[in-house]
């Protein structure tokens, strides 16, 4: 079952950064919006990856509810939905 991590996306003047509620301290950054999502997913499966190999447990996506609680700057953002995609063999 394929899993969805929401991400805010929050568009500089010279770079969009992407953050995760659920992981904290990853973040990516690219010079459009669709780059920034794009470039997010790969940072997602490489963060998963590695927290696997520490033997740490992968926490479930959180809810939008429960972003509104841990953001607090949600509104000054965009969310995204980012799938967690396996690891390519």
């Amino acid at each position: 079952m394929r899993k969805h991590y929401i991400a805010l996306v929050q568009a500089g003047p010279s770079a969009c950064s992407v953050s995760f509620p659920d992981f904290p301290g990853l973040v990516t950054a690219a010079r459009t919006i669709d780059a920034a999502v794009e470039r997010a997913g790969e940072a997602l499966a490489r963060h998963v990856e590695d927290m696997l190999k520490d033997g740490e447990t992968i926490p479930p996506p959180c809810s939008f509810e429960d972003v509104k609680q841990f953001a607090p700057n949600y509104r000054d953002v965009m969310l995204v939905l980012v799938p967690l995609l396996p690891p390519s063999p």
